[in-house]
């Protein structure tokens, strides 16, 4: 197997890799075809023989394991045994994962617990009810959440070295709940059951992603979210305030919100360490924001605009992506570009009150012990 480090740090994703859905991010980050099942994890089946127990299904022995396979706490156990016995929040789960599929090619796919996936973020595709359920009593076997943050070969136990970061072999991301554990895989001889697990996501996803949905571009990408074949799991908006100049004080704008599908995140940056707040969006708010952002054709919108206070508006839909810096610029009034600049502004007032919103209302996320996204990738435009 391979030689485990403890991380107690924020986690760089500067990884060179193919995906980018910062997040962690996290990349990075939930009105969907056919309305998607948030209920897509099913309670086992009585007939199915040592169902009832998620814990039953660890059945393999400890010869079949690793040497080195995680035994100390699984942060995502308690989560996995509610999602696999019916009574878990499934749009609370995602499973991210980065992993060689040839050589010199890594393969990004995400798998949401409604079974709405991503393909490489390029490609929408969606799983039935029993394949993201395997995928869960797979992370439950392996004891996914009881892994340090980077897996090493056993030959590199000792050695004390910088490591650049194209030793890394493959990532897999999770997020259930308020916990998101991220494992890197570094080296090149994988830790045989992280390989398995990572295979399985790969293998599932690879014929549905084959016949998914992809954009052409982000007005139409937009226009395809309005209408119901393109999931709102694939839509990212990030919305970002400050004020022009490097340590903005208490009372001075200095906020980021995030929404990825229904989930409104809000980085207040005006504290040290940054407080997050976290509120679901009611369907009619997704709709409205959905239908502003159709409306406002934000695809073909300027890339520099006017606005009074430093702003930045970063919209994604799969891979087609805008991002609008908006300040005042010199020559630029807010009249230069006309119906365009109220499109943004109209966007962006939207996107200030969700932020407002979210501060007052919203629940305080915990800090996480590992971090999908450096604080620098988080609060950089």
């Amino acid at each position: 197997m391979s030689k485990l480090h403890r991380f107690t740090g924020t986690l760089p994703l500067s990884l060179g890799l193919a995906f980018a859905m910062a997040a962690p991010l996290v990349l990075a980050l939930a009105a969907p075809q056919a309305a998607p099942t948030t209920a897509a994890v099913q309670p086992p089946a009585p007939t199915r023989a040592g169902a009832a127990t998620p814990r039953a299904r660890v059945t393999r022995v400890a010869e079949d394991r690793d040497e080195d396979a995680p035994k100390g706490t699984d942060v995502l156990a308690p989560g996995l045994d509610k999602l696999l016995q019916g009574s878990g929040d499934a749009d609370s789960f995602w499973i991210d994962v980065t992993w060689p599929t040839s050589a010199n090619l890594l393969t990004a796919v995400r798998v949401f617990g409604n079974g709405v996936g991503t393909w490489n973020r390029a490609v929408q595709f969606r799983l039935t009810p029993e394949d993201v359920r395997s995928i869960l009593e797979e992370l439950r076997e392996v004891h996914f959440g009881a892994y340090p943050i980077d897996v090493r070969e056993k030959e590199e136990r000792n050695q004390k070295h910088e490591r650049d970061e194209t030793e890394l072999y493959g990532r897999i991301i999770v997020r259930l709940g308020d916990v998101t554990h991220v494992v890197r895989q570094m080296g090149d001889k994988p830790e045989r059951e992280l390989e398995a697990l990572a295979k399985k996501v790969l293998e599932l996803s690879r014929q549905p992603a084959a016949r998914g949905e992809k954009v052409g571009n982000l007005d139409d990408g937009l226009a395809r979210l309005a209408g119901g074949t393109i999931a709102p799991e694939v839509l990212e908006v990030l919305a970002r305030r400050k004020v022009d100049k490097p340590d903005p004080g208490a009372g001075q704008e200095n906020w980021m919100l995030r929404i990825n599908g229904s989930r409104a995140v809000d980085r207040d940056l005006t504290r040290q360490p940054a407080v997050e707040r976290e509120l679901r969006l009611s369907d009619p708010e997704l709709k409205t924001l959905i239908s502003l952002l159709r409306d406002a054709r934000v695809g073909s919108l300027p890339q520099s605009l006017w606005a009074p206070r430093y702003s930045t508006l970063r919209v994604q839909v799969l891979n087609q992506m805008r991002n609008i810096q908006a300040r005042q610029f010199v020559g630029m009034t807010a009249e230069t570009h006309g119906a365009q600049q109220k499109a943004f502004d109209k966007v962006f007032g939207w996107c200030e009150k969700t932020h407002q919103r979210v501060a007052a209302k919203g629940r305080v996320l915990q800090n996480q012990r590992q971090e999908p996204e450096s604080e620098r990738e988080k609060e950089r435009d």
